[in-house]
């Protein structure tokens, strides 16, 4: 941050949303303090309903069964040496190093001294201790601003912005206006009406005598109408389908037990619902890989460069995803994949790297042209990169029955297990699943 000194432009800032955006800015704000704030005074407001520093996604109050979807060692709101900013780097701990520090004694007294224990580096932690950490981080950040800037929270709903000639002002749940010179809209997660499909399902449900909950964040549902033992259709196979999933099985008392060859089996408590699952997929996402590669240091992309997304256009148009900025995507998850396959099993192909890569250079990823390339340098089809299979394993395939396509989807999701347990444990039997992973 650099430039004029903010209060010469203003002497009020709202931010709307009080997650992990609004902290993010607050950290920045007194780390660039000296060069940006002077000796003028500012106030600063943060509305939002829920605490500050977490917000309405990062809440304490949601269940310990929702975790997150990144390790503790991936997850920080500080900047340090890897980061190019114009403010000052303000370096502070990583998810990780907070647990194992100053968050342990915060976790303790909030009840989750046990989790906190169980939570390592290569862990995946709980929704409320990251809501911890967004609090502390927070809170220390608001501890860094100069006595001038005064920081005030609002527990309530922004229900308006309105432009007051060059201010604007926000209007409250209770009616109160903050006058300020700049809004920052930080909500993340927003409400929104029913779509017609929605508004239709809701409607149909509601004449049949049944239960349709519309799309909405997992902590937010009222799970209670969906009965034990029922039917129950789930449209949709990602991250929030294993929420509902979890909340509707050990959120309602069942459990796993842990075989000797590491396996776990799922003993009901009886009051779940019986679920039916449903994507355009047709399958979840793969398996969360959890583990590192000692040594490895991250490869700079060769296709997906700034350079080249910067080359797609004059500035001055929308790009294409699917035509201008997927095929470099593309090029560069395939030559990741091909780049450990050559250099790490050799003896599964017939050609060396530096050839293969040639020969990608000038290729179009997904033609009939580089298939042939691909299948005369890389024999067995388990070793090649097929995109359109990853993302839909089901395609082309067709089941005479219901049971023969959930056995499909039972036997797919335990080879992907496997696959993933085989790379944690042996550190790369499987170059797909690790290529992803880099």
């Amino acid at each position: 941050m650099t430039g004029t000194p903010l209060p010469q432009l203003i002497s009020s800032l709202v931010f709307v949303g009080g997650g992990p955006r609004t902290v993010g800015i607050l950290e920045r704000i007194a780390a660039s303090a000296p060069e940006l704030l002077g000796p003028s005074g500012l106030d600063i407001h943060v509305v939002d309903p829920f605490p500050a520093g977490g917000g309405r996604i990062w809440r304490t109050t949601q269940s310990p069964l929702l975790w997150m979807n990144s390790t503790t060692a991936d997850v920080t709101i500080f900047t340090d040496e890897s980061v190019t900013c114009d403010g000052p780097i303000a370096p502070g701990p990583s998810l990780a190093e907070w647990v194992a520090g100053p968050g342990r004694a915060i976790l303790e007294a909030a009840g989750l001294g046990d989790a906190a224990e169980h939570t390592g580096p290569a862990d995946f932690a709980s929704r409320q201790i990251q809501a911890h950490y967004l609090r502390w981080a927070y809170a220390r950040a608001v501890s860094w601003l100069p006595r001038q800037v005064r920081v005030t929270e609002h527990r309530t709903h922004a229900v308006d912005v309105i432009q007051d000639g060059t201010q604007q002002r926000v209007r409250m749940a209770d009616g109160t206006e903050l006058p300020t010179g700049v809004v920052v809209l930080a909500q993340g997660f927003l409400d929104r009406e029913l779509t017609a499909e929605e508004a239709g399902l809701t409607a149909a449900a509601k004449d049949h005598g049944l239960t349709y909950l519309p799309p909405g964040y997992t902590a937010d549902i009222d799970l209670s109408d969906l009965r034990a033992g029922e039917p129950v259709l789930v449209r949709g196979f990602g991250l929030a389908f294993v929420d509902v999933m979890v909340l509707l099985g050990e959120g309602r008392g069942g459990r796993f037990t842990e075989n000797d060859d590491g396996t776990l089996n799922y003993l009901p408590s009886g009051r779940e619902p019986v679920l039916h699952v449903g994507s355009r997929r047709g399958v979840p996402y793969h398996a969360k890989i959890s583990y590192t590669v000692p040594g490895r240091a991250p490869v700079p992309p060769r296709y997906f460069t700034a350079e080249a997304i910067t080359a797609i256009g004059d500035g001055h148009r929308p790009c294409d995803f699917r035509r201008e900025l997927w095929p470099l995507m593309a090029k560069e998850l395939t030559a990741a994949h091909y780049r450990h396959l050559f250099q790490t099993y050799p003896e599964r192909t017939l050609n060396s790297w530096d050839e293969f890569s040639a020969q990608l250079d000038d290729a179009v990823v997904g033609s009939e042209a580089f298939s042939q390339v691909v299948g005369q340098v890389v024999p067995k089809r388990e070793d090649r990169f097929d995109l359109p299979a990853i993302d839909r394993p089901l395609a082309g395939r067709h089941f005479g029955s219901r049971d023969d396509l959930r056995d499909a989807v039972v036997e797919y999701i335990r080879a992907d297990l496997t696959s993933t347990t085989a790379v944690v444990r042996a550190l790369g039997v499987s170059p797909q699943v690790r290529a992803a992973s880099e």
